[in-house]
């Protein structure tokens, strides 16, 4: 759509197809002149943007969409294949994530377990809730709340 407005050296927007010395209007009325002015600005805003009206309908209904979908959303505290750090019994255990899953319930567990390799290797459900309480995504973290657990020693 070609524009029918262009801005001045001052940025005031301006009819484009309107010699400069026939853009003057003249009215006894300041606030039509007022309304006038304020037209040629908001269609020069549009146009700054460069969208047609399709494209804007277009972009508010993604928008909308997108929107509904956000509402739904749950953040969780860490990804598949993350490390985890939970604080248990005095000790730090280590904790890789396999798989983020939700229940029937609605409720979102983390599955994470120690180092497989080892044969008394141990799984864990975590509730993402636990993250800052019990479960931790960096080391210092943990040991953190592990001193503050023992009273402050390190």
């Amino acid at each position: 759509m070609e524009r029918l407005t262009e801005r001045n050296e001052r940025g005031f927007a301006y009819l484009k197809n309107v010699k400069p010395n026939e853009q003057d209007v003249e009215s006894p009325y300041p606030n039509t002149l007022r309304c006038i002015l304020d037209c040629f600005e908001q269609l020069a805003k549009y146009e700054d943007k460069g969208l047609t009206p399709d494209e804007i309908k277009q972009l508010q209904t993604e928008n909308a969409s997108l929107r509904a979908r956000l509402d739904k959303a749950v953040e969780l505290p860490c990804k598949v294949g993350d490390t985890v750090y939970m604080v248990f019994d005095g000790l730090i255990k280590v904790l890789i994530v396999e798989s983020i899953h939700c229940w029937k319930s609605g409720k979102w567990r983390i599955s994470a377990h120690t180092d497989k390799t080892n044969k008394y290797w141990a799984g864990y459900e975590i509730d993402p809730k636990g993250f800052g309480i019990k479960f931790f995504l960096a080391e210092a973290e943990a040991q953190a709340k592990l001193d503050e657990m023992k009273g402050g020693a390190s």
